[in-house]
């Protein structure tokens, strides 16, 4: 039996992809224009509150994200769900899936504002807006940079009650489906004890897929899971990789792709 094709089927109509394409990448031009031109206004206010360069540059960056979010939400609703369960002052690290470069607005939906980011080398090097951005909120480069001085800086944040983001993977995903998880994340925080909390991105990859520029309509869903205690696997004979196969067991669970 032939089932009778529907627009869901062929995907978005013509007229509503380039709709949303002018209309999110206008937007994106715009938000990062203006955020440019108010800057140095954004930086004196910072000083003037007594913020350091770094909390004013992720604040910054947290409202920018967020606005963008919101002017995209025609044509890319976003659904979120959990994400209370990261609080100010309550520093943890955060696991991402990672499908696509609009990950990182994701990252605003966390109520906290004071996120720090371990970034691989290529965007401090490649990318002329995000580049000087990402020092000035000294977000941690994971390439070229020894174990020893990931994880004292990492301390130092959490220490001072950042929340820090990595995204396990390493990379985006071509295909949406999850990739292997690296350990770096899971070593730093068995070493610092610092609790894990998974965010499951779902639909951001469809959105904006690896290697493409054209925006697809549709929508993004957003999880935050419950924290997981690096504690509970100090009697696993390596505890971190106990904790990276725990946490990607949720993931696997949660995006509905059962096991690799």
């Amino acid at each position: 039996m032939v089932r009778p094709r529907t627009p869901e089927a062929d995907g978005p109509s013509s007229i509503r992809l380039v709709a949303a394409n002018l209309w999110c990448w206008g937007w994106l031009l715009l938000a990062s224009a203006a955020s440019l031109f108010l800057a140095p206004f954004w930086f004196l206010t910072g000083r003037i509150r007594g913020w350091s360069v770094a909390r004013t540059a992720r604040e910054g960056t947290w409202h920018y994200a967020r606005l963008y979010l919101r002017l995209i939400e025609p044509f890319v609703p976003l659904r979120v769900s959990g994400t209370e369960l990261v609080r100010p002052g309550s520093p943890a690290i955060v696991a991402a899936n990672h499908q696509s470069w609009l990950d990182l607005y994701l990252m605003s939906r966390i109520e906290d504002h004071n996120i720090c980011v371990l970034v691989r080398a290529w965007p401090f090097r490649r990318l002329f807006f995000f580049g000087p951005l990402m020092r000035l909120a000294d977000y941690i480069e994971t390439e070229g940079t020894g174990a020893e001085s990931i994880l004292k800086q990492a301390g130092k944040e959490l220490g001072a009650g950042a929340v820090l983001l990595g995204f396990p993977e390493g990379t985006r995903s071509r295909d949406g489906r999850l990739g292997r998880f690296h350990s770096g994340i899971f070593k730093l925080a068995t070493e610092l004890n610092s609790p894990v909390a998974p965010m499951i991105i779902k639909g951001s990859g469809r959105v904006m897929p690896k290697g493409s520029f054209v925006f697809r309509p549709g929508p993004i869903e957003l999880e935050m899971g419950p924290r997981l205690d690096p504690g509970l696997f100090a009697g696993e004979a390596i505890p971190h990789g106990a904790l990276r196969r725990q946490v990607r067991r949720r993931f696997l669970s949660a995006l509905d792709q059962g096991r690799k």
